[in-house]
């Protein structure tokens, strides 16, 4: 990924071993930082590197990029005053419910991505479970998310204020043309602390696995 003044480039690396869903790198313990890398690049002096000898190569796909806007799940916080929590079930709050639905649905048509595969790069992800902003920030900071046990052990450690410092990078679907799959038709999540510092890589970047 170019950025705007088209003198870097950001490089994506991530351990195939992920393709199974009970395998390592799903970004919900700390030591999954060893299956994946973000790697800032000055294009104008990096030097193209052959990968170890036996590693698994992926179809090289060409992209188009549009830009749009995306709006924020209903999974997010930012959606938290339209859309009612699962607390409440009355007719009003439901109705609320289905409306946000309906503008998410709408959305999705216009901007062609009702249909998978949702490559994307910033904006707000097309969740497949919770936000992935949690993850983020409470296991790039050493406390893993793998079981509800060690959920609740961390939530102490839960800061919403960091956790609005996350952006997401990159959204990499599943795609059959590629031969993608992650998990069980699952979207790897790439995302940046901000303010961004290319110095601050990998350490400031982190990928989370959703699948279904």
């Amino acid at each position: 990924m170019r950025d705007t003044a088209g003198q870097h480039r950001l490089r994506f690396a991530w351990s195939t071993h992920t393709t199974e869903y009970s395998g390592p790198h799903r970004g919900f313990r700390p030591s999954d930082r060893t299956g994946w890398r973000v790697i800032w690049a000055d294009a104008s002096t990096a030097v193209a590197s052959a990968p170890p000898s036996g590693t698994p190569a992926f179809v090289s796909v060409g992209l188009e990029a549009i830009q749009t806007l995306t709006l924020p799940g209903w999974e997010e916080d930012a959606a938290a005053r339209l859309f009612p929590p699962h607390s409440d079930r009355g007719e009003v709050a439901e109705r609320a419910r289905q409306r946000y639905f309906a503008v998410l649905d709408a959305w999705a048509e216009v901007i062609g991505e009702a249909q998978a595969p949702k490559h994307q790069v910033g904006g707000w992800p097309c969740l497949q479970q919770s936000s992935i902003w949690r993850e983020a920030d409470l296991v790039s900071r050493g406390h893993p998310l793998d079981s509800l046990e060690e959920g609740n052990a961390a939530e102490p450690f839960r800061s919403e204020e960091r956790e609005r410092r996350w952006s997401m990078l990159l959204q990499i679907d599943t795609d059959d043309e590629t031969d993608w799959m992650w998990g069980d038709v699952g979207t790897l999540y790439f995302t940046l602390q901000r303010p961004f510092d290319p110095a601050a890589l990998p350490a400031s970047a982190w990928m989370t696995l959703q699948c279904g």
